[in-house]
């Protein structure tokens, strides 16, 4: 007999509409892929009209060091939710090889070590037990 347990997970990574310019956020082999300096700011803002808009900006930077064909970058990512309910900061350092197959084919593979901080603003959400059977809303 054959168990299992089925885990489902969901998560919304940040979304930019430019996400070709947003390379580092992308995938961590992509720094150094130009073979020089590249510095890059971003920002999405999604809903502006709402009150539950969201924001997100990004800072990144990056250089490819040719005699050890390698990368390293870094980038800043701070995003809002909600109006400012929902805020989390990353920041994170990366690192790409490049491994020459040929004249003509490079594999190149990518590292990201990075700390998140999260921040949720409780006092500012409605829960279901402060509405009352009227509607009204109380402390809770």
């Amino acid at each position: 007999m054959i168990l299992g347990t089925i885990i489902a997970a969901k998560a919304q990574d940040i979304q930019f509409s430019q996400f070709y310019v947003a390379q580092n956020y992308v995938n961590p082999a992509f720094v150094g892929g130009h073979h020089h300096a590249r510095a890059t700011l971003h920002s999405r803002i999604q809903w502006p009209k709402l009150q539950g808009k969201y924001y997100t900006y990004m800072a990144s930077a990056d250089q490819y060091f040719k005699l050890k064909r390698m990368g390293a970058g870094i980038y800043v990512m701070h995003d809002t939710q909600g109006g400012g309910i929902v805020k989390s900061t990353k920041i994170a350092g990366q690192y790409s090889y490049e491994f020459n197959i040929s004249k003509s084919w490079v594999i190149r593979a990518g590292l990201e070590l990075g700390a998140t901080s999260q921040f949720v603003d409780l006092d500012n959400l409605l829960f279901l037990d402060q509405i009352d059977d009227l509607g009204n809303i109380s402390g809770g």
